[in-house]
């Protein structure tokens, strides 16, 4: 008896864990599972090639509204960089390359509604040679 109730519990745990991403949504299942293929690393974004810049621009955007609106707003970025903050929040850099700026947001809490636009600037030379080595490297 003892044991069939045991075995009953990790059943409900499995199930419980298994279901998480479901009611959760997928585009938090996905933007935690490549999470680690995007942090600090500049990704193009190309809709047509699906690229993983792409990717991680759509998961964000429907994961967080701030930014789904701003995209909408904005267009599609040229490429991004997502990183850690030193307070452990997440970040992102929007780039647009033709239009010279750089958008910066960044959590205020855990909350994926806390995404805002904390700031906006040039790009600097680095990242406007970045850009044309993400084109030329496809």
């Amino acid at each position: 008896m003892q044991n069939s109730i045991f075995h009953c519990n990790r059943l409900v745990i499995l199930l419980f864990i298994l279901l998480i991403p479901i009611f959760s949504g997928c585009s938090g299942f996905m933007m935690g599972y490549t999470k680690d293929n995007a942090q600090n690393r500049y990704l193009l974004v190309d809709s047509s090639a699906e690229s993983l810049g792409y990717q991680r621009l759509r998961y964000m955007q429907d994961y967080r509204d701030s930014l789904s609106g701003f995209v909408r707003e904005h267009g599609a970025p040229d490429f991004i960089y997502e990183y850690t903050t030193d307070e452990g929040r997440e970040g992102a850099r929007l780039y647009y390359y033709r239009k010279n700026v750089t958008y910066i947001f960044e959590e205020a809490t855990w909350r994926p509604s806390s995404f805002y636009l904390k700031n906006y600037r040039a790009l600097t030379d680095y990242e406007r040679q970045t850009y044309k080595q993400l084109k030329q490297d496809g």
